[in-house]
């Protein structure tokens, strides 16, 4: 896992295309324009990026109000690296992020319910 931010991160960018949904807002994060995410994780394979994990931090989630949070604001992995435990990798590395960012918690939003750990 590494991280990505706006600065050098042309590498990131074939598959953030790949993403349609959100190529829009990916493409702004590596041009600087956003607040959020904060920080990017990506995977590769042989040179080639496979997958990328978007975090950011969050005080206002109903799960855990008033308190700092890691969150997963976005997970994407092409769809021949799914069931490979390579997302799972990714959301190790968030949590370590969280951790490192002095959140209490980390959480992610799987089928619209926030899930959330404590960060220890």
């Amino acid at each position: 896992m590494a991280r990505c931010g706006p600065v050098g991160s042309d590498a990131a960018r074939p598959l953030a295309r790949r993403d349609e949904d959100h190529a829009k807002e990916i493409e702004s994060f590596f041009a600087g324009n956003l607040e959020e995410p904060q920080e990017v994780l990506v995977a590769e394979e042989q040179g080639t990026l496979v997958a990328f994990a978007e975090l950011s931090m969050r005080m206002a989630l109903p799960v855990a109000t008033g308190r700092r949070v890691g969150y997963v604001e976005g997970l994407y992995l092409l769809p021949t690296f799914r069931n490979s435990g390579l997302a799972r990798q990714l959301l190790r590395a968030a949590r370590g992020w969280a951790q490192e960012e002095n959140c209490c918690e980390f959480c992610q939003r799987p089928g619209g319910a926030h899930h959330c750990r404590p960060t220890l």
